[in-house]
């Protein structure tokens, strides 16, 4: 995912917010210029497959895999991502994440006492406050 500026790889970790993001966008391209759907759904499930280990027992997403962070657009991409992989599946597992998702969202991502939603939360559960909110 990432590159130096001679276009070399550099070893990142596991990119759960983008892996998941990656899922449903591939399918909607694939959509829109009709190529290879079946492959494509299959791909899509396999990052849905991949990124639903890392829903914790909370309903947070992870933002990378050497920091638990959970950032605001994780867990809206997860529910983007994990909504396409249940109506591609109809397998329930999917839509429960999407639940699960956004309970822990609205208890610890959405601000209710001034609105909006914090960036996100630190590997201890605390909020996020030196980024801007959204």
């Amino acid at each position: 995912m990432f590159f130096d500026d001679d276009w070399q790889v550099i070893p990142a970790p596991w990119s759960y917010g983008h892996d998941i993001e990656t899922s449903w966008l591939l399918y909607e391209a694939a959509e829109h210029v009709q190529y290879r759907l079946d492959e494509v759904r299959d791909v899509a499930i396999l990052l849905a497959e991949g990124v639903l280990p890392v829903v914790d027992a909370e309903g947070g997403v992870t933002y990378e895999s050497h920091l638990n962070q959970k950032h605001w657009w994780v867990q809206a991409e997860a529910m983007v991502g994990f909504m396409n992989a249940y109506q591609l599946t109809d397998d329930e597992k999917y839509l429960d994440a999407v639940y699960r998702i956004w309970d822990y969202t609205k208890k610890y991502i959405k601000d209710t006492e001034n609105g909006e939603w914090f960036w996100g939360r630190n590997e201890d559960g605390t909020v996020m406050d030196h980024e801007d909110k959204i």
